[in-house]
């Protein structure tokens, strides 16, 4: 039986396109995964991180790991993040159809949607508290 201790934080492309190539962007870390990644190392989870700016193959990652998933979380911004966590939510999904699927959003303004909807089970997490949709 594999051991799922491994929380998987994606942080999805939150600008156009157009606009990934430029140092400024590259340069810009996932802090808010940071930032969770240590509570949960010291409750003793393993955690992966993936950064869709520097993980361009984010596919082969989650394919080789989903089997030890725990649950995945996927920062939840407004824009092109939208449509690049949808599209991390239907793979990994596809790949783990029981895999509780986390949705982080600072805002009131995020609420389910058909999009997330069909991308299977998921929570949404905001003001220190999870609602399962």
């Amino acid at each position: 039986m594999v051991s799922r201790r491994t929380v998987l934080l994606y942080s999805p492309h939150f600008v156009a396109p157009e606009h990934r190539s430029g140092p400024t962007y590259r340069a810009t870390p996932p802090l808010s995964h940071l930032a969770l990644a240590g509570p949960l190392r010291e409750a003793g989870y393993q955690v992966q991180i993936v950064d869709a700016k520097w993980d361009t193959d984010w596919r082969s990652l989650v394919r080789q790991n989903h089997d030890r998933l725990l649950c995945a979380g996927i920062t939840s911004l407004t824009g092109p993040a939208v449509s690049d966590g949808l599209e991390f939510a239907t793979f990994t999904k596809q790949l783990r159809p029981d895999l509780p699927l986390i949705g982080g959003a600072g805002t009131r303004a995020l609420r389910p949607s058909k999009p997330w909807k069909t991308a299977g089970r998921y929570c949404r997490a905001r003001d220190g508290r999870a609602d399962l949709c």
